[in-house]
């Protein structure tokens, strides 16, 4: 069968992966072929999303041609509204609002809309958005609210809307507050035990008890730049998943994590110093962007049985080769004092681990993984500035004592292309790998590119 003939149902599970958080299909993917594009056009999930920016600079009739394409080919489909508001516009003449909402309102009512994001930097001062979108909100499951300078006393510029939301008691299941106080209009909200993610500034959710959310799962913390003295966690237990974007030591301070299970950390700043460490006795999987072996100090957490540190910050990805060079001999000496000298401090000892191989050299990996001779899955992630993975791959052909010697399924991401010597070179390397560990437990050796190139040897069809 070739791809052509597949099944549209094939096709649209390929595509709503491909195009996730309600992407728009491009221009490009619409050119390949006229029967691509009419397969795209005859899926609505992939097109309701729909944005109204009060802000845009292009043409009205533009925004309001393409809003209307955009409902068309949605059909009866639930929506993602998104409306980006600010009274700092192009736009002199507020009737041109009033058209776009109104169409809006008209062409895709608010019964079909399943999330709402509102976002600006200024006061919304147009038409009062609840005399226009009329009608019951139950089918909202996600609100999101960004930017605004909202006080906890006086009404917002959403408040009509927000009422109505709230009067509508819908089932909602996330809610973001990417502001500075959670607005007092949508605080009967925090009343629904439906609710089970909740995305916030350290700021709008210090006055927010998760014990209310009995189904609450999963919590996203957007810490600051500028960390003051008095950004901290509420104090009220967090639910299993949390992430933690910008982690800085005033995060964790009288953080109550014993129900952490999965704990995600984007960026860190200022643990140099850090005196205390953090209790997590039940976490469970921890991932660490960008890779840094050595802040594993910080953490308590004997439970640990996947660890992450394959992401690299995207600055990273821009250094020239001797900025790259400082970082790794840094992150050398830090890791080295850690995995020798002060092993006594670190209590996390996974079986899983994937770990980038940009930022430390082979020589600090072969430390790494002396001391965690449990490890059972090892991922290496490598990149055309990683350094050379000979020592490691030498310590792991060794038969009498390998890196290693639970190890069962070694998984390689690299970026050789399959034509290429590299790609044919790890194959006789991985083919002497598994010779030579035949008495253990390894099972199989993967390796795979950014291209979907895909090889492996596997125990029984490799000898």
């Amino acid at each position: 069968m070739t791809v052509v003939k597949l099944p549209i149902e094939i096709w649209k599970e390929i595509l709503e992966w491909l195009y996730v958080d309600g992407e728009i299909p491009s221009r490009d993917h619409a050119l390949v072929s006229r029967g691509w594009k009419q397969m795209l056009l005859s899926l609505p999930t992939l097109w309701r999303k729909v944005e109204i920016n009060l802000a845009s600079r292009d043409p009205l009739q533009v925004i309001q041609d393409r809003l209307e394409r955009r409902l068309h080919h949605a059909k009866e489909a639930t929506l993602d509204v998104s409306l980006i508001t600010t009274w700092l516009n192009i736009r002199s003449e507020e009737s041109c609002h009033i058209d776009l909402l109104k169409k809006l309102a008209r062409l895709g009512p608010v019964e079909r809309w399943h999330s709402l994001s509102i976002s600006g930097y200024q006061r919304y001062s147009g038409v009062p958005l609840d005399e226009v979108f009329v009608g019951s909100f139950m089918s909202i499951q996600a609100l999101s609210i960004h930017g605004f300078d909202y006080s906890s006393t006086v009404p917002g510029p959403h408040s009509g809307l927000f009422n109505a939301v709230v009067r509508s008691k819908p089932r909602l299941k996330h809610l973001g507050l990417d502001v500075n106080c959670v607005p007092f209009e949508i605080q009967p909200l925090l009343r629904l035990q439906s609710i089970t993610t909740i995305f916030g500034t350290i700021a709008s959710l210090k006055t927010i008890s998760y014990d209310a959310f009995p189904n609450l799962r999963k919590i996203t913390i957007n810490g600051s730049d500028g960390a003051p003295n008095d950004q901290q966690v509420s104090h009220n237990p967090l639910p299993a998943t949390v992430t933690i974007r910008k982690f800085r030591p005033e995060v964790a301070r009288n953080m109550e994590a014993h129900n952490i299970s999965t704990l995600f950390i984007d960026q860190y700043y200022g643990w140099e110093g850090f005196g205390t460490s953090l209790e997590l006795p039940n976490l469970h999987t921890l991932r660490i962007r960008p890779c840094a072996p050595q802040l594993l100090q910080v953490f308590k957490a004997p439970k640990v049985q996947v660890l992450d540190l394959s992401k690299v910050d995207k600055q990273t990805a821009d250094l020239s080769r001797g900025q790259l060079e400082k970082i790794r001999q840094k992150n050398k000496t830090s890791t080295s004092s850690l995995f020798q000298e002060n092993r006594h401090l670190l209590t996390i000892y996974p079986t899983s681990l994937v770990i980038h191989f940009e930022e430390i050299t082979d020589s600090v990996l072969v430390i790494m993984l002396e001391a965690w001779p449990q490890l059972k899955h090892l991922t290496v992630v490598l990149s055309e500035n990683s350094y050379c993975f000979g020592m490691v791959s030498k310590h792991l052909l060794d038969a009498t004592s390998p890196l290693c010697p639970r190890l069962e399924n070694l998984m390689m991401e690299v970026w050789w292309h399959r034509n290429g010597q590299n790609w044919q070179g790890w194959r006789v390397m991985a083919k002497k790998m598994m010779n030579s560990r035949l008495n253990g437990p390894l099972e199989s050796i993967v390796w795979k590119n950014s291209w979907f190139e895909v090889d492996s040897i596997i125990r029984g069809l490799c000898c």
